[in-house]
């Protein structure tokens, strides 16, 4: 029974545990046979809720679709007015619909070099996209960088866009991706007058329909920001992340799993439109118990073959110095528990990301994806396939395999008891859309005596690199200290009580939407004073490209300086931490960690995505990948128009 821990002599005399579906043989974990059993049913909407879900989705959405024919519209006068300059009749060639824009673009006919119609609005008003993918202006034959006040000006590589005479946009070098020999006429996945046709639909159904979607809901109608600090009325579902003076949104709404009912969809929708994190807690109450041990984890991924320990190769960071590397997935696993050195004896704090990195998470590991879908809270939303709020959910796996699942596994800090700097840490960053990350377990790394003389001695090698690092220990006291003063009067972030024992697997920032321009200020203002000096001129966007870590030095010096702070918290196992897009957030591990994390895009945010898409100014070999969020929006406002007209008949 070492294999399962949590069940008892009398659990298993009454059904072992195939018969409990948590089986965790090799054979069973890879099985398939029952997967669609466990999948829940439950996401099957009847009619009237077909319908409301259908309003919803269709209020909310309508802003963004106005602004899509305003953009289709001015394009195709563009083209109007171009073929006219040129004596040729006005045509638009179709496109097959399996292009990654939305509908009107441009494309070159030698290479199919593509560009959407908010790029060529750019592009004609005089910006450039230079190598490496970094946006430019031509300015008295310099090329400077347009990214903000603060970025450092800079000469460019020859490469740019050409305009035609009559305002045409010739192919790029190849340099940018294109051949530099065509000409971008433009395209249209959809008949012409079909998306204007569609705007129509919605605005009548709109107007016919009282609906309100959430970001109209009362302030009043939430438990979150009107309960009494003093008699602590309506604290039980939430959780104090934050000490900001005259606040209302210190506090997280953050519901148990089993005490969530249909009338909360409401309230995590306001929050959701809001930009507030949401911390549903004990998710995996509602799973069947299938374990999530480093031990079982690499029995399921292991690959066919007689030697048990004949499984492949993963890429894993190294957070100790940031660098990649390539990994044994058994001996990766085994220093998730023991921890892992390197042949001069410095320890290894590994983290793998977004795994499984080559095929969906369904397929590799089919019963830990029944078991996840179980766990999932909000599920209309979250649910990759079949949440109904859930704009990717229709879309070709193809087109969203960026969304996940995805699971991330991260060694836990070496000697948290020494005070030891050596931590697994993911930096500050935006997600691409609304996310969930729920902790499925955590585990700490014991070390021989030896082992901790080294560690020791590594922490005093760190702390006189980088005086800004901060530790664990008074990291977890002061999320202690947060969420002891539940309901009383914001406490010093210099009140620090004595260390307790650690019970939870990270601790969270997740900063405020509106905050962002003063954190990305601080970030230019503070570089230098980072573990490794980021030259200003190489930077184009601080939080985008993943570089920083705010320290609990740091964060204090922000507040003081610019007057902010995060909600900061910590997750613990069976956590499930919702962030909405656009809120920049960082992770510090506790401990060594199994997080599954999924993307979803709501129709509340989906302006957003397609907002925090929009910088591509990025370096060509940025991480942040943009969804084809204005592609979903139209297919969903095409299917609910759709499922409307049939379900009123």
């Amino acid at each position: 029974m070492c294999r399962y821990p949590t069940i008892d002599e009398a659990s298993f005399a009454e059904a072992c545990p195939i018969c409990r579906n948590i089986c965790n043989c090799g054979k069973c974990l890879r099985s398939k046979t029952v997967v669609k059993e466990l999948l829940i049913p439950e996401l099957e909407l009847s009619t009237e809720d077909k319908i409301y879900y259908s309003k919803y989705k269709i209020k909310v959405l309508l802003p963004s679709l106005e602004k899509f024919v305003i953009e289709d519209k001015m394009e195709r006068e563009e083209e109007a007015r171009t073929q006219v300059l040129q004596k040729y009749p006005l045509s638009t060639f179709k496109a097959r619909n399996n292009t990654s824009v939305m509908d009107i673009h441009r494309s070159c006919l030698n290479c199919l070099y593509k560009l959407c119609v908010t790029c060529c609005r750019e592009v004609r008003n005089g910006f450039q996209l230079g190598n490496g993918g970094y946006y430019r202006r031509v300015v008295d034959g310099n090329f400077n960088t347009e990214v903000g006040s603060s970025s450092a000006a800079y000469r460019c590589p020859p490469e740019e866009w050409k305009l035609m005479k009559n305002g045409g946009i010739l192919c790029p070098p190849k340099v940018m991706g294109g051949c530099a020999q065509g000409i971008l006429e433009l395209y249209s996945i959809y008949p012409d007058n079909q998306v204007p046709e569609l705007l129509v639909k919605v605005e009548a159904i709109t107007k016919s329909d009282k609906l309100t979607d959430g970001k109209k809901v009362s302030e009043g109608s939430c438990s979150c920001l009107r309960f009494d600090h003093e008699s602590n009325v309506g604290i039980e579902k939430s959780r104090k992340a934050a000490s900001r003076e005259e606040c209302s949104g210190n506090y997280l709404y953050s519901p148990q799993a089993v005490d969530i009912k249909k009338t909360d969809l409401k309230h995590f929708q306001w929050h959701l439109s809001n930009g507030d994190p949401v911390i549903v807690s004990n998710v995996l109450d509602g799973a069947l118990g299938l374990s999530w041990e480093p031990t079982v984890m690499e029995r399921a991924f292991r690959v066919s073959g007689k030697n048990e320990l004949n499984v492949s190769d993963v890429h894993v960071i190294n957070c100790v110095d940031w660098s990649e590397e390539k990994i044994n997935v058994h001996k990766f696993f085994e220093g998730y528990s023991k921890g892992l050195f390197d042949s001069q004896g410095s320890p290894k704090i590994l983290k793998l990301e977004t795994w499984p990195q080559s095929v969906s998470f369904d397929k590799q590991l089919p019963r830990h994806f029944a078991e996840l879908i179980r766990c999932l809270p909000f599920r209309h939303y979250t649910h990759p396939v079949m949440g109904c709020l859930n704009i990717a959910a229709k879309l070709p796996k193809m087109c969203t395999q960026d969304l996940g699942p995805k699971m991330c596994v991260s060694y836990g800090p070496y000697g948290v008891e020494q005070g030891s700097d050596c931590y697994s840490v993911t930096k500050l960053h935006y997600a691409a859309s609304d996310r969930v990350n729920i902790l499925m377990h955590s585990a700490s790394i014991t070390h021989t005596p030896e082992q901790l003389s080294m560690i020791a001695k590594l922490k005093k090698r760190h702390v006189t690199q980088d005086p800004f690092l901060g530790n664990n220990e008074i990291a977890y006291r002061h999320v202690k200290k947060i969420e002891e003063n539940k309901g009383k009067s914001p406490m010093s972030v210099n009140r620090l009580d004595h260390f307790e024992d650690l019970d939870g697997g990270s601790i969270w920032d997740i900063f405020r939407r509106q905050d962002v321009p003063k954190l990305e200020e601080y970030l230019r203002n503070h570089s230098e004073e980072f573990g490794r000096v980021f030259p200003l001129h190489q930077m184009v966007h601080p939080v985008h490209e993943q570089k920083f870590y705010l320290t609990e030095e740091h964060k204090r010096k922000l507040k003081e300086e610019y007057g902010i702070e995060p909600w900061t918290f910590v997750q613990r196992i069976g956590d499930a931490v919702f962030i909405p897009v656009g809120c920049p957030y960082q992770i510090r591990n506790l401990k060594s960690c199994i997080n599954v994390v999924v993307d979803f895009v709501s129709s509340e945010n989906a302006a957003m995505c397609i907002h925090l898409s929009g910088y591509r100014s990025l370096p060509h070999n940025h991480v942040f990948k943009e969804l084809q969020v204005k592609k979903m929006i139209l297919q969903e406002l095409f299917q609910a128009v759709e499922d409307l007209e049939k379900d009123t008949l």
